[in-house]
């Protein structure tokens, strides 16, 4: 969705569309609640972040139109819940800072996200045997391995494979030139 139709959706949600804020909500949960939880490192308590960015945002939705750039002040308000979350856990040092060794490159962070995201959103679309062997390739199995998991023959995980890569390619043409790197030595 591009920040032209993130602003229709902003100033429906504005007016109170409840309609429109469940679209908002479904667009990003799943992308922010992972972003969260690369920097807390639980699940659930990024979970509750993300709900809680939400809920701001619908106390607050008559100023959403004021926002320019949407995304980025969902990934904003979600980056720094969560380290006010580790601030408060006291995984901070005494100066507010993140330690050494969990330093890391926020954009590089959002941007792995949603690849993530968005291959998770390609596979799901995949038909049901496909996508099962897709899922398995990403666990790490092998070909022979998931074909004594399935009761297939190698022959078919290997066509299941070429064909989830092919409709995965589709789905993600804007971002195919990453799709080696992300499903990494699954051929």
């Amino acid at each position: 969705m591009s920040e032209k139709n993130y602003t229709s959706l902003v100033n429906e949600v504005a007016s109170g569309s409840i309609k429109a804020y469940e679209k908002l909500f479904y667009e990003f949960y799943a992308s922010l609640v992972l972003f969260s939880e690369k920097i807390t490192n639980d699940k659930d308590n990024s979970e509750c972040i993300t709900q809680e960015v939400f809920c701001k945002i619908w106390d607050n939705r008559k100023k959403l139109p004021e926002i320019k750039y949407l995304k980025t002040y969902l990934y904003t308000s979600v980056r720094n819940k969560s380290l006010t979350y580790l601030r408060d856990i006291k995984k901070f040092n005494y100066n507010g800072e993140i330690p050494d060794n969990e330093t890391y490159d926020i954009l590089s962070e959002i941007f792995e996200v949603e690849v993530h995201a968005e291959l998770y959103k390609a596979i799901g679309l995949l038909p049901p045997k496909c996508k099962k062997v897709i899922r398995l390739k990403l666990k790490g199995l092998k070909d022979e391995e998931i074909s004594s998991v399935l009761g297939v023959s190698k022959d078919t995980v290997r066509n299941h494979v070429k064909r989830g890569y092919r409709e995965i390619r589709k789905e993600m043409k804007d971002l195919v030139y990453l799709i080696p790197v992300i499903l990494g030595g699954l051929s």
